[in-house]
């Protein structure tokens, strides 16, 4: 019937999403400099990347980039894979999910950089544009500020793209932060102790 030819258009997608997720995976973890020629004068041969010759030159742009923020890229393959499976997956703008996704793994890195005690460990965490945007920020906005603006665009971003709804990724982020408050209080409340009956 109509329904089941147009689930299989979905169940492909979803395939192939899932699919570029674990590519991407594979060639964000087992990047390594002495594959790149850019960084290397005698390029290992075979590389070490599990991703081939193209996964290497994926590691080198989004590790290098954006350091282990990067990994933010499988996980929403991963992401729009299971709800466009389950039929949940909204319609998605190519701009604003370009700029959204640069700017969710741009804060993300930034985030990660501001942890790195040295400029190289800072570069290992949020790749270059991450320590990049956290030594700027730490001049014009000082730490704190720097993480108050990265966490910020961080969170709008997530909400680009992942295709919720302002109000409701909101109301979703305050419901987590009471109902964790409330666990908290609970388990921190004196529990009643019963006297034996005389």
């Amino acid at each position: 019937p109509a329904a089941a030819r147009g689930a299989w258009p979905a169940r492909v997608g979803t395939v192939l999403l899932a699919a570029l997720g674990c590519f991407l995976l594979l060639c964000i973890a087992t990047y390594h400099p002495a594959d790149v020629p850019w960084l290397s004068s005698s390029p290992q041969r075979p590389a070490a990347n599990l991703g081939g010759a193209l996964g290497v030159w994926v590691g080198f742009f989004a590790r290098g980039g954006f350091g282990w923020a990067s990994l933010l890229l499988p996980l929403l393959s991963f992401l729009w894979a299971a709800r466009w499976w389950q039929g949940r997956l909204t319609e998605l703008h190519l701009t604003p999910l370009l700029l959204g996704l640069l700017s969710l793994v741009g804060s993300a890195g930034t985030l990660l950089a501001l942890l790195g005690p040295s400029d190289a460990a800072a570069t290992s965490l949020g790749g270059v544009v991450g320590f990049l945007l956290a030594r700027s920020g730490r001049y014009y906005l000082g730490t704190a500020g720097t993480i108050l603006a990265a966490g910020a665009v961080w969170w709008l971003s997530w909400v680009v793209v992942t295709g919720q709804r302002l109000r409701a990724g909101g109301r979703g982020f305050l419901r987590r932060i009471r109902e964790g408050l409330g666990g908290l209080i609970r388990r921190g409340r004196p529990s009643r102790i019963q006297m034996p009956a005389v």
